[in-house]
């Protein structure tokens, strides 16, 4: 079992079952979670410790993107965090499979592309950055996101965009960049279609699996379904729903 901590954001208001579920598998893996909001969050799973975001940006500083959702923010929030605390983030819809401490170096992860199944980006769902630095990747994530107009975001631009400059502008960065299929082993534009389809619960064989929560609500899937039995989200609910 692994004792890392991570960090996780949650601006405002409840959680739905796809989140508690993917936080709960952290707490049940090992992990110490600290999950940071501005406000209380009353079903949080069992075990997860909650942090005043305040600690790392005023509440002033909050917005939301021209899609209406503080997925932006949470990029500037998790750029300020690593960039002053260190350690490990990840995602609130990330589902962590094995307590294996995979975290020795400094590490991102990578995402296949729509555009070209050939073509990888950065996606900063889970980042460790153990030792902050001025002037390593995630100093200058922070610094370059923290410049952008919150009225001009939209949505990946100072998030899978931002990252994805930085590392082709810096290849000495010192990151160890893993695979798609080390957190992303679903292309992003198919969710939630893989995690809730009945026979999908042994098509994966990744240390985590990123759920795309943004998918969901894209597609209208409702994130607090009854999930269909023999999916991978079925077989998640049973095996990480003890702390609901």
């Amino acid at each position: 079992m692994t004792n890392l901590e991570v960090h996780m954001f949650w601006a405002y208001g409840e959680l739905s079952k796809l989140e508690r579920l993917c936080i709960s598998s952290f707490v049940l893996q090992g992990y110490r979670v600290n999950l940071w909001s501005y406000a209380p969050i009353q079903n949080a799973p069992k075990g997860v410790w909650h942090r005043d975001a305040r600690e790392v940006l005023p509440e002033k500083k909050v917005f939301l993107n021209l899609n209406q959702s503080y997925v932006s923010f949470s990029d500037l929030f998790r750029y300020k965090l690593l960039n002053e605390m260190g350690g490990l983030y990840a995602d609130t819809d990330v589902m962590a499979l094995t307590s294996t401490d995979f975290f020795s170096k400094p590490l991102l992860v990578t995402q296949r592309e729509k555009s070209d199944a050939n073509h990888v980006s950065i996606n900063n769902n889970i980042i460790y950055n153990p030792s902050p630095r001025k002037g390593n990747l995630i100093d200058m994530a922070y610094t370059r996101a923290s410049r952008f107009s919150p009225k001009k975001i939209r949505w990946e631009e100072i998030g899978t965009r931002l990252m994805s400059d930085l590392v082709v502008q810096h290849p000495e960065h010192g990151y160890e960049l893993m695979r798609p299929d080390f957190a992303n082993p679903f292309d992003y534009w198919k969710c939630p279609g893989p995690l809730i389809t009945p026979g999908s619960a042994l098509l994966v064989n990744s240390p985590f699996v990123h759920c795309y929560s943004s998918w969901w609500d894209r597609t209208g899937t409702d994130k607090n379904m009854a999930y269909p039995p023999g999916s991978l989200m079925a077989s998640f609910e049973a095996k990480f729903d003890s702390l609901l």
